[in-house]
């Protein structure tokens, strides 16, 4: 969960977050329920119980996303505060 509280710590508050879990219904629900009870923003849920695999799951998150920019995320990592801007 620290990528995730780590998204929604960012300063440029326009980012729509797109996590995409695959294959296991008990850690969507997990997440479902962490989601609510923290009351995370522009954050999107996404189940894939089709293909498997990094590839597919970025290919799915990019057919979902709303935005011009897309960046990628592992589920690992920790992102710094930076102040982006609307260009």
């Amino acid at each position: 969960m620290e990528v995730l509280n780590s998204i929604a710590a960012q300063s440029y508050s326009d980012i729509e977050t797109i996590l995409i879990i695959e294959n296991s219904k008990e850690i969507y629900n997990a997440i479902q329920n962490i989601m609510l009870k923290n009351n995370w923003k522009n954050l999107s849920l996404v189940f894939n119980d089709t293909v498997s695999g990094l590839s597919a799951n970025r290919n799915l998150a990019v057919k979902v996303a709303g935005g011009d920019i897309v960046a990628f995320v592992d589920d690992d990592a920790v992102l710094f505060p930076i102040g982006l801007r609307k260009w």
